[in-house]
């Protein structure tokens, strides 16, 4: 029976070097195992971003001064309420059909599907950059897992901020990462998130990867 494994975490908790130290551990192994890369830019929303960065959000630069950025971001979303909506909205739709078309294929021929990034990451990012509530990450959350393929298992890779944000040099700032891993704990309990340490040696993480995911094949 095939096996959706979802690999969850901010970025630089080591994700994609763990999806492909699965995939080589799973083909060495005879197991036919596939890897999908489930980051979308969704390009539905380039209009609105080009109309942001010369009107609410001109003369911030995310990655130099993301607190201002951000801060700015949240006031203008939070006065333009229906401008919100809508940008999610097309976000949402964007992600959807693309992620289906993309994603569907790799389900044929595969006893397992590596997933680095799905639709609870997008749903992170979404609510950040529109500052949802609790509840309304809930719903869109929801709304994903309703038209999209169901996990046989969520793991997570748990590294501390300030670890990731050394890792990566394209990270904007460390608030950035906080803010992420406050809306991942906010959803790990109701998606049974299975904790990983991401911060420990590449061997010991890729290990309790494969236990994990062989535990949920067997099951």
């Amino acid at each position: 029976m095939r096996k959706i494994v979802y690999l969850l975490g901010t970025d630089g908790s080591g994700k994609t070097t763990l999806s492909s130290n699965l995939l080589n551990y799973f083909h060495s192994q005879k197991i036919k195992a596939t890897y999908f890369y489930g980051r979308h830019f969704p390009f539905l929303l380039q209009p609105f971003k080009i109309a942001g960065k010369i009107t609410a959000l001109k003369n911030t630069n995310e990655f130099k001064r993301y607190d201002e950025y951000k801060d700015k971001k949240n006031t203008f979303f939070a006065k333009h309420k229906m401008v919100g909506l809508v940008y999610g909205t097309i976000w949402a739709v964007d992600y959807l059909i693309v992620t289906l078309v993309r994603f569907l294929p790799k389900l044929f021929n595969n006893k397992i599907v590596i997933i680095d990034r799905f639709f609870l990451d997008t749903t992170v990012n979404i609510s950040e950059t529109l500052n949802l509530c609790d509840s309304q990450m809930f719903k869109l959350a929801k709304l994903f897992e309703k038209l999209l393929p169901t996990s046989t298992l969520n793991i997570f890779i748990k590294v501390s901020p300030e670890v990731a944000f050394c890792r990566k040099s394209d990270i904007q700032s460390i608030r950035y990462l906080v803010e992420r891993n406050k809306r991942y704990s906010i959803l790990s309990n109701k998606y049974d998130f299975c904790v990983i340490n991401g911060e420990e040696a590449e061997e010991k993480v890729l290990l309790k990867a494969a236990e994990l995911i062989k535990s949920a094949t067997n099951s």
